[in-house]
């Protein structure tokens, strides 16, 4: 193998590991990155549900890209900060909604780190994944088993908070299909 081969093997094989790390780990609080195609900085965060096949009803944002949870997160703590929030970017803002699956009672915000605001829903902070390049999409679902796609059981206004009974989704991901 040529050394210029080599070295750019290597180079690529280590921003890999860095992105990989960077979606699972919680990391130090930091401001919030600007960075991800997704964030929203309005005071307004609309979601609305929408049908991917193979997973269900599933919570999206105002542009239809799929929202996702991260296990590390709880009711009082944002533990996706730094470059975690660059390759899954948290839905900023008072979210609201007209879709008669998604009550607003359900909808809410927890504070970030940095003192911004996350929209929430049922309790779990709301992300998207930069790996989704087009609305419908799931990639980020069941990915190093900590991220899941926020399903909205179809005829339900409550959120599915336990891995589902269905088949898993059709994604690289994996499994849990919350």
């Amino acid at each position: 193998m040529h050394t210029q081969t080599k070295r750019l093997v290597v180079a690529v094989l280590g921003a890999s590991s860095f992105a990989l790390a960077a979606c699972g780990a919680p990391s130090q609080p930091a401001s919030r990155s600007q960075t991800g195609q997704h964030v929203s900085v309005s005071a307004t965060a609309v979601v609305s549900s929408r049908s991917i096949p193979g997973v269900g009803s599933v919570l999206v944002d105002g542009k239809g890209f799929t929202m996702y949870t991260y296990d590390p997160d709880t009711t009082s703590t944002i533990a996706c900060t730094g470059q975690c929030a660059v390759n899954w970017p948290p839905l900023m803002g008072q979210p609201t909604s007209t879709d008669a699956a998604i009550p607003s009672t359900k909808l809410s915000t927890e504070k970030r780190p940095d003192g911004t605001a996350q929209a929430t829903y049922g309790g779990h902070a709301l992300y998207l994944f930069s790996g989704d390049k087009a609305p419908g999409q799931d990639n980020g679902d069941g990915l190093m088993g900590v991220w899941h796609v926020v399903k909205v059981p179809a005829g339900s206004a409550a959120p599915s908070t336990a891995p589902s009974t269905m088949a898993p989704s059709t994604n690289s991901g994996g499994g849990y299909n919350y």
